[in-house]
């Protein structure tokens, strides 16, 4: 599953556009407030071959394939992935970057086989693991890992933390790692985006709505995959996402704090 402003904020992101004003209320660090934000709809489809790859395919049309072998394979942007079945109900996947770790995730399947539970560990700010969880619902299958899942909750225990700063004619996204690269520019046009663990053919464009509000549109191989609006509340002390990711019956809403 995809947390898009988490997932691209935690890794880095540049956003750029043709002016920013002075007072431009973006700016600043933010962090995510996890009782306040609510996930909607977001799937994964997971598929098995009867060489032992899965293949997983998110809402949004993010497709990966792993194979519960054990062995390092490396990803088109530079990461290597490592997947291995740990027990019948449970499974392993790892994502290192330059030899070090980058996150290590867990699929734990119920006895009853109806809901899988996912522990994401990734290396957090002043060398703190971050441990995040999700809780996914059965929605088409009957036993193991394959089938059609429906997230339903999501905790975090280093919520995202992530400056803005304005930059020139932009804005630069520091976050706690440097997975993914991401440009915009408020013109309409799609600009490539890149990292270790985006898929190849990824763009975004975006545009400026008004001082305190964005609309961003993904893209994978002229597909559109989701969109977002984000926005600052008018005192300047909260930023929210809205994003509705392609398929998904509802969007998801993220909202931060200003520190």
């Amino acid at each position: 599953m995809r947390i898009h402003l988490l997932t691209l904020i935690a890794c880095g992101v540049t956003l750029a556009s043709g002016t920013v004003a002075a007072g431009d209320l973006f700016a600043g660090r933010w962090k995510l407030n996890p009782a306040a934000s609510t996930i909607s709809g977001a799937t994964v489809l997971i598929e098995s071959d009867a060489d032992g790859t899965y293949r997983f395919t998110s809402t949004d049309r993010r497709e990966l394939a792993c194979r519960m072998d054990g062995l390092p394979r490396q990803l088109p942007g530079g990461a290597t992935l490592t997947c291995s079945q740990l027990s019948s109900r449970s499974w392993e996947m790892t994502v290192s970057v330059g030899g070090r770790m980058a996150s290590r995730s867990k699929w734990i399947l119920a006895p009853d086989q109806q809901r899988l539970t996912i522990v994401r560990e990734s290396p957090g700010p002043g060398g703190k693991m971050a441990r995040d969880t999700a809780s996914v619902q059965r929605v088409v299958g009957t036993k193991g890992l394959a089938g059609m899942w429906r997230a339903e909750k999501l905790t975090f225990s280093l919520p995202a933390e992530f400056e803005i700063q304005t930059d020139g004619a932009g804005h630069r996204v520091i976050g706690r790692s440097a997975g993914s690269n991401l440009t915009i520019r408020y013109d309409g046009r799609e600009y490539p985006v890149t990292g270790a663990d985006v898929p190849s053919g990824s763009t975004t464009s975006g545009r400026r709505i008004d001082g305190n509000t964005i609309e961003i549109t993904d893209r994978r191989l002229g597909k559109v995959t989701g969109t977002a609006r984000v926005s600052v509340s008018a005192d300047g002390k909260r930023l929210t996402q809205v994003y509705q990711a392609a398929g998904a019956v509802a969007p998801s809403t993220y909202v931060y704090d200003r520190q």
